[in-house]
């Protein structure tokens, strides 16, 4: 996990190029967004790991991560599809399924990743601030 981690954050920032590098970031709690942070914005936040015994004492294991996309929440639809010079939450989710999926990252014995799924979009924040969010699921295959 310690390298897959920022092995996905520098591939958002090399893949999705309409949100600023600083605006994707690892983070301890899915509820946390650093000081600084302008919309929209990628967290990434590490999941589950699960591992099993193959042949020859090869253990794979199952890293999980939560990539999740913010956006301002707009009092129309455009936070969630979108509009002509705005990202909605949909489009960043296909970006990072698209630049995620299939991909090893680099990264020394992960066989390939799958944006697993996700949860249905959700309201956070407070009323100055309302944010709309949607948490992908990306398992890793790897091998040691």
């Amino acid at each position: 996990m310690k390298s897959i981690l920022p092995a996905i954050k520098t591939t958002l920032q090399t893949d999705i190029t309409y949100i600023d590098d600083a605006n994707i970031f690892i983070t301890p709690d899915l509820d946390y967004i650093p000081n600084g942070v302008s919309f929209p914005c990628i967290a990434i936040k590490d999941g589950a790991i699960n591992s099993n015994e193959l042949v020859g004492s090869c253990i794979e294991t199952r890293p999980v991560v939560q990539v999740v996309p913010y956006v301002e929440m707009s009092h129309d639809e455009n936070s969630i599809v979108g509009a002509v010079g705005t990202k909605g939450l949909l489009e960043i989710e296909e970006d990072i399924n698209t630049a995620l999926n299939s991909n090893s990252l680099g990264v020394s014995g992960v066989l390939h990743g799958f944006c697993e799924g996700s949860a249905p979009s959700e309201l956070v924040g407070d009323e100055r601030e309302p944010l709309q969010r949607k948490i992908i699921t990306v398992t890793y295959e790897k091998e040691d």
